[in-house]
């Protein structure tokens, strides 16, 4: 089930650019930080990095605008990010299994990429995406109670589940 999104404590609208996004994380650091909510801001920059690079990335690569709502709550911090990019292959997110997943032999070294979505789904709950209008619409929350210390964030560079 989607999170529901209320009025939101941050709205930003930003380019579908690198440095742009970089501001905007920013931005989001400082609210949590001076919010003391529960949501630690690592977790949340982690997460909120990975969605906005890959728009950049992958669905606004000739520009575009993005949009990021963010709304905390007892249960975490609820997201809602759109773009006017492109939709996702089969209008379905990405399965973010492990990268190395299948593979016959233990990672010994981290592949370059493939981990945004592995991440992503580890780290929130209530993943949704929908398209309208020429638009992507992604929300999800970041539980409060995930902490970068004492094994909050599960690493992937250890050897995938069987």
């Amino acid at each position: 089930m989607c999170p529901r999104h209320d009025d939101p404590a941050l709205r930003l609208w930003l380019r579908a650019e690198p440095l742009a996004v970089r501001a905007a994380l920013g931005q989001v650091r400082a609210m949590l930080m001076q919010g003391g909510g529960g949501v630690d801001p690592d977790i949340a920059e982690l997460v909120l990095a990975e969605v906005l690079n890959n728009i950049v990335e992958h669905g606004c690569e000739g520009g575009g605008r993005i949009g990021v709502e963010l709304h905390e709550d007892a249960a975490g911090l609820v997201c809602a990010i759109t773009d006017d990019g492109s939709g996702f292959p089969e209008m379905a997110l990405p399965p973010g299994g492990h990268p190395s997943a299948g593979s016959p032999a233990p990672v010994r070294a981290p592949p370059e990429g493939g981990y945004g979505w592995f991440l992503i789904r580890g780290l929130t709950e209530g993943l949704c995406y929908s398209r309208a209008g020429g638009r992507n619409r992604l929300t999800f929350r970041i539980p409060a109670e995930q902490s970068a210390g004492a094994g909050g964030i599960v690493s992937p560079w250890r050897e995938a589940p069987q």
